[in-house]
């Protein structure tokens, strides 16, 4: 119950911790189980957390308390994280000797118990303290080996920040061109997998280093990016120091010295008011470089010697490199040639020891291992590439086996169809044909039996006017037969002439039924 307790407590004060930067270290102390467990350590951790930005000493203390803890449960993997956070806080401290046996220790246990996730934490710490010991192949050694890592683990997110430190090291190396490519890689990965983390300090980069090839346009073009991208967004002010770096070093570039200085101020006052130590000494680098633009050599040696005591203070070598030459340009100016000659000596001493023959030899077989590693990748994945072709010709192959069958098959039931709609075309005009003949025939027929119905017509006529005449003589012999009845001879005689009209009266008559056969022809035709 009571466990429960502190755990419920711990829990609220690191919710608390990450929207506040109010102490709850008393608090904290106050909850600590006296008994080693994990309610301790989780106690323990947010303790560090809460006091490692604030006070170094103690931080290491509770650290000290940690690891006992972890010694203790014999737990190697927390084990292993005190080690990386015994560097970083000796990093902070900027002892870099000591933060590596601490990185050395954490290192050959993340290894022997394979603890991948925290291998890429461990190659990253290594290589910043190679760099801040100029130990640059080193630094490129880890470097690389923090790439594999991530590519095993396969975060994108990661993979970009992997290659914008590859980036970094050609930079300090002086191998410009090795490092633009690796920052442009960083770039475009975080823009395809939508990585917005770092992309600013990508774009400025990129744009810098176009700026000292005079690529003015592409230099342009990239700090726009960065520009954009901090348009409406809450960037932080060392995102924002760094567009307007890459804006001075245009500037400088297309010697538009008037818009260099109103940037280099304002680049000072965020460097200044965030006490960006790094950033301050960077941008009096920056006055100096200005100040031998405009060809007062005064100004630029007093920027040179404001940068030179911080980058000694510091122990960068890097920028006292840069400075020592600035040195030899402002005095150059001058006239003042032992000066140019003290300077130039200094220069090339620490030169010689930041890029002696054998590391630079190292360098490049470092480089080369891992050019050969990668063409290796890219041979396996050409490979992969080439079997998966293979497999998807063959597929292709039976694919376009089974489109050449159906576009067959369809070129066949096409080639049917249409012989069967030719057949019934052909049909069609046949029976046309027949009903057009059969047509003309009954036509014809009809005609036929037309002209023969006038002609029977007219012979009715004929015959009716006939019959209508013999009626009439039969009547007007009937009316002579009845006065002459008592002159035997006459009556013969009109019974003659009577029987002859009779006769001709049957004959008619025969002719009337002719005539009505005709008729019913004529109607069935019709």
């Amino acid at each position: 119950m009571k466990n429960s307790w502190v755990l419920f407590v711990v829990l609220t004060f690191m919710s608390v911790a990450s929207f506040s930067q109010t102490p709850k270290a008393d608090s904290l102390y106050k909850v600590l189980p006296k008994e080693i467990g994990d309610t301790r350590f989780l106690v323990l951790e947010a303790l560090y957390c809460e006091i490692v930005n604030r006070d170094l000493d103690k931080a290491k203390e509770i650290n000290d308390l940690r690891q006992a803890d972890a010694l203790l449960l014999k737990d190697t993997f927390k084990i292993c994280e005190g080690y990386i956070e015994y560097a970083s806080i000796y990093k902070r401290e900027s002892d870099y000797i000591k933060s590596n046996e601490m990185l050395d220790r954490a290192l050959a246990i993340a290894e022997r118990h394979h603890f991948d996730k925290k291998l890429k934490f461990i190659y990253n710490l290594l290589q910043a303290n190679y760099i801040n010991l100029g130990k640059y192949d080193l630094a490129l050694e880890y470097c690389f080996k923090s790439l594999e890592a991530r590519k095993v683990e396969g975060n994108m997110r990661d993979i970009s920040i992997a290659y914008n430190n590859l980036g970094y090291v050609y930079s300090v190396l002086r191998d410009k061109r090795k490092a633009l490519q690796y920052y442009k890689k960083s770039a475009r990965i975080k823009e395809e997998n939508k990585v917005e983390w770092g992309l600013v300090i990508a774009y400025v980069n990129i744009s810098q280093l176009y700026s000292e090839f005079s690529e003015l346009d592409s230099a342009r073009y990239y700090a726009s990016l960065a520009e954009k991208y901090c348009e409406g967004k809450n960037c932080i002010p060392k995102d924002l120091w760094t567009i307007q770096t890459a804006l001075v070093e245009f500037y400088l570039a297309t010697d538009s010295l008037t818009k260099a200085e109103t940037v280099i101020v304002n680049a000072m006052k965020v460097a200044k008011d965030k006490n960006l130590t790094e950033e301050i000494l960077d941008t009096y680098v920056y006055q100096a470089q200005l100040e031998l633009a405009k060809g007062d050599a005064e100004k630029a040696l007093f920027y040179w010697s404001k940068a030179y005591e911080m980058a000694n203070a510091s122990s960068n070598l890097l920028s006292m490199l840069d400075i020592l030459d600035g040195y030899v340009e402002a005095y150059r100016m001058k006239n003042d040639f032992k000066q140019v000659s003290d300077y130039l000596q200094r220069s090339r001493d620490l030169e010689k020891k930041l890029f002696s023959g054998p590391m630079i030899q190292n360098v490049a077989q470092i480089t080369l291992a891992h050019a050969e590693n990668e063409s290796k990748e890219v041979i396996g994945t050409q490979k992969e590439l080439l079997s998966l072709k293979e497999i998807s010709i063959q597929q292709q192959k039976t694919i376009n086996i089974i489109v050449v069958v159906l576009f067959i098959f369809l070129v066949v039931i096409a080639i049917l169809l249409w012989l069967r709609i030719r057949d019934k075309s052909m049909i069609n005009q046949h029976l046309n044909h027949r009903v057009q003949q059969r047509t003309l025939e009954l036509n014809i027929r009809n005609d036929e039996l037309n002209r023969q119905a006038l002609e029977r017509q007219a012979m009715l006529d004929k015959l009716n006017r006939e019959l209508s005449a013999s009626m009439a003589t039969l009547s007007g012999l009937i009316q002579t037969a009845d006065k002459e009845v008592a002159n035997p001879t006459m009556t013969r005689q009109y019974l003659r002439l009577m029987g002859s009209e009779t006769k001709k009266v049957r004959s008619l008559s025969g002719l009337f039924k002719k005539d009505r056969d005709t008729h019913e022809l004529v109607d069935q035709a019709s």
